[in-house]
């Protein structure tokens, strides 16, 4: 697997729902962590930056508006998700943004975040039947 951020997607085009997506993950993660207030706050954040790229964009404003207005639509069902095999994780982790319908991105902090990480990566593409775009 290449070094660096990993995007993953269901090979079936059918993303699980939140309470689907918890209840796989419960079964084969014993440390995980939902908070909506993070998860409205990413979301913002993603619609900040469509924001400011469609103030200096020339000709994808339909385009940015339509991105907008679906991250707006789920700001209210995203969650920071964080996945470990303990509680005292350290490096040995994932930490995600889940917005209904759209592709789960993992980013790494450091070379020994992605070490310790990848693992875990595995295992969750594996439950939950997502794939590495």
């Amino acid at each position: 697997m290449d070094e660096g951020p990993k995007t993953v997607e269901p090979a079936d085009g059918e993303y699980l729902d939140i309470c689907e997506l918890v209840s796989v993950l419960t079964d084969e993660f014993s440390y995980l962590v939902l908070d909506s207030s993070r998860g409205r706050e990413g979301n913002d954040a993603i619609v900040e930056y469509y924001q400011r790229r469609k103030s200096i964009s020339v000709d994808a404003d339909a385009q940015f508006d339509a991105i907008i207005d679906d991250f707006v639509s789920k700001r209210d069902r995203s969650w920071h998700l964080i996945i470990a095999d303990r509680s005292n994780f350290k490096e040995s982790h994932l930490s995600t943004l889940v917005v209904p319908d759209h592709p789960i991105y993992f980013g790494f902090s450091s070379p020994e975040h992605e070490a310790a990480g990848l693992p875990l990566f595995d295992l969750f593409s594996h439950s939950t039947g997502y794939e590495v775009e």
